[in-house]
């Protein structure tokens, strides 16, 4: 879910580059933090405790290792 939600943002953001609208990164991050699923809230209110947001390359790795984690603790508890 996460790497399909941030692909999907990304390619937002550079459709609205292409035709000259500007966002600079601390916008994108908080616009994507916001827009996080509800699995993600946890993840979310942490980064938004935080005295500076992370750089975009941050919060993609962060949430790309909170989908594997989350994925590998499913998978641990079937069966």
């Amino acid at each position: 879910m996460i790497p399909k939600y941030l692909t999907k943002f990304t390619y937002y953001h550079d459709e609205h580059g292409s035709v000259g609208i500007t966002m600079f990164e601390d916008d994108m991050v908080s616009l994507a933090l916001l827009r996080l699923p509800k699995s993600c809230h946890i993840y979310q209110d942490s980064v938004n405790g935080r005295e500076k947001l992370p750089y975009w390359e941050r919060l993609w790795s962060d949430l790309m290792q909170e989908e594997i984690r989350r994925n590998t603790k499913d998978r641990g508890t079937v069966g």
